[in-house]
């Protein structure tokens, strides 16, 4: 049997160099021979002898004419095509050797980029420059104005305790709203004070955020400061305290006049402070024999009835419809109301102008509560409904605080 003969190698000349293409030792295989840059170098080509022969012709070229020397390695034809093209299109002001330089420096910055056409449109969504002008406060402004427009819906508490949170927001952050982090917000939370307060400035502020993106202060896509902001811990609930009978009685019976229809309805009905603004005399049906707190009255938003019960009836009738208002005219706010009534409360004294009713926050409320659960026999689910609270609440918080016959008297306090 005789061996094949090998294929001799064919040589390709340039105008300054030559190229020889030798056979690759498997069929159909060849390996074109060239030299760069002072070093023997090899480029397997697969096919035909005439397609080995035109990629030492297309390397020949880019050997004369100093292609192969500007770019590191002797392309191709098809390659040499592309980074031609790749030139035409390219405006970097640094041309194509910054385009590639800014290219691997945000690689180390990110690590990777796997698409770099991604990472553009997402910087065109979060682009400083495509968000509406204007500082902290002028934008707390506009959002505070957005809101009170919400007013039917929106208590005036509420409003008062946004203004009350983002007012000295804006006013401690000078620079833009998109310039403040989450470590920057969440020293600002945690300097608010108590825990309770802290946790409504972080709800206040998240909303405003939210906001504010919406209606492109902030980036759309961008994460917000008040993405990663910590879990406030809530405060060990402190032990429910109530008044007496006689506190009750010396309360009733030595209160300014005015503010006598507000500690009715609180201690005998258990309405909330902040509701009990939101009610007029229309409100209180002694016919129904009820008291009615509608969605936009009630914390809650949910309708409830009161009833109105023996010791209710006896100190509200002759009060009925004497004001425009349940609670004290000239005092326009829930917070005004809140603080005058306490006043009027520690304006209770005796000869020796000692206090005769201690000021307990929510006490009235409680007290009713606690008492009203006793006098029905621990119907929690009757309590709840009339209270605006959950059947869970009442149970944890005010079962077996007091007895059936403190309740008895707390409800046998009459007018003399």
């Amino acid at each position: 049997m005789t061996t094949p003969k090998k294929q001799k190698a064919v040589t390709i000349l340039g105008k300054s160099r030559q190229i020889r293409v030798y056979a690759g030792g498997r069929d159909g295989t060849w390996l074109v021979a060239y030299r760069e840059n002072g070093k023997r170098r090899f480029k397997r080509v697969t096919g035909s002898l005439a397609a080995a022969e035109k990629v030492a012709g297309e390397l020949l070229t880019a050997l004369d004419d100093g292609t192969a020397f500007s770019l590191g390695f002797a392309p191709t034809q098809r390659e040499l095509e592309m980074f031609r093209s790749v030139i035409e299109q390219n405006n970097h002001p640094g041309g194509l050797m910054g385009l590639v330089a800014d290219y691997h420096t945000a690689a180390k910055i990110l690590g990777s980029l796997p698409d770099l056409p991604a990472m553009a449109r997402h910087y065109a969504k979060t682009d400083p420059s495509t968000l509406k002008a204007g500082s902290v406060a002028e934008i707390v402004a506009e959002y505070l104005k957005d809101r009170a427009l919400d007013k039917p819906a929106l208590s005036r508490s509420y409003l008062h305790l946004l203004d009350a949170t983002l007012t000295p927001f804006g006013r401690d952050h000078k620079g833009s709203l998109s310039s403040i982090d989450g470590e920057e917000l969440q020293e600002w939370i945690s300097s608010r004070g108590a825990a309770k307060t802290q946790a409504n400035a972080k709800g206040v502020v998240t909303h405003f955020f939210a906001w504010a993106r919406l209606k492109k202060y902030l980036p759309r896509e961008a994460k917000l400061a008040t993405d990663d902001l910590k879990k406030i811990r809530r405060e060990v609930k402190a032990t429910i305290r109530l008044y007496t009978p006689d506190q009750l009685s010396h309360a009733l019976h030595g209160i300014e006049k005015k503010w006598l229809p507000f500690l009715v309805l609180s201690a005998f009905a258990g309405i909330r402070s902040a509701e009990v603004c939101r009610l007029g005399w229309k409100d209180v049906d002694l016919i129904k024999g009820f008291i009615e707190v509608s969605p936009d009255k009630a914390k809650t938003r949910a309708r409830r009835l009161i009833p109105i019960t023996k010791a209710l009836r006896a100190w509200i009738a002759p009060l009925h419809g004497k004001t425009d208002t349940i609670a004290p005219e000239g005092y326009a706010h829930e917070g005004r109301v809140a603080w005058g009534f306490r006043e009027a409360i520690a304006a209770i004294v005796n000869p020796k102008k000692e206090r005769l009713v201690p000021t307990i926050k929510n006490g009235w409320r409680s007290s009713f509560i606690s008492y009203r659960l006793q006098e029905l026999g621990n119907k929690y689910a009757e309590v709840a409904e009339e209270a605006g609270n959950s059947e869970s609440v009442i149970i944890s918080n005010y079962r077996e605080l007091t007895d059936k016959v403190t309740a008895k008297k707390w409800f046998a306090v009459l007018p003399k």
